[in-house]
């Protein structure tokens, strides 16, 4: 049975990394101390023996995957964004074609549990504590995180 669907993906953006300085009471100038932001989150086709047709996708065609926290002070990382798992028969070619481009083939899920991450999520950004150096002691700069 020949089958077909078209699904929009979207992977999560990065989280940024935050400025923020160690400030405590026995230690009033603590140095840099942002955390870093969480990593978005992927879409992941996985073949599943059990299923044998695309017709679930007509109803839920959009698949989109969390993004990643920022970070915190005091060294905190942001959490990681919640990857999406979508299950497709054994068989299904994975095309893709964005606004006027041609299709292109991009993989073939023929065997069974087979994984193939079709939006990757974005990188987190780095904190201010990335940006340290011997003349450079309180930086004032910290990364966004990356598009997904």
């Amino acid at each position: 049975m020949l089958d077909s669907a078209v699904i929009e993906v979207r992977a999560g953006n990065g989280g940024s990394g935050i400025v923020a300085f160690i400030r405590e009471a026995l230690l009033p100038r603590g140095g840099p101390g942002g955390g870093d932001g969480g990593h978005g989150g992927d879409v992941v086709l996985i073949a599943d023996p059990a299923l044998n047709t695309l017709t679930k996708f007509h109803w839920q065609p959009h698949f989109i995957a969390r993004n990643g926290t920022r970070g915190d002070g005091h060294h905190r990382n942001g959490a990681n964004g919640d990857s999406v798992e979508v299950t497709v028969p054994v068989g299904t070619e994975v095309w893709i074609w964005e606004d006027g481009a041609d299709k292109e083939l991009i993989g073939d899920l023929n065997q069974p549990g087979q994984r193939m991450i079709v939006a990757e999520g974005g990188r987190g950004g780095w904190g201010n504590a990335h940006f340290v150096s011997a003349t450079h002691q309180e930086p004032l700069l910290a990364e966004a995180g990356e598009f997904g």
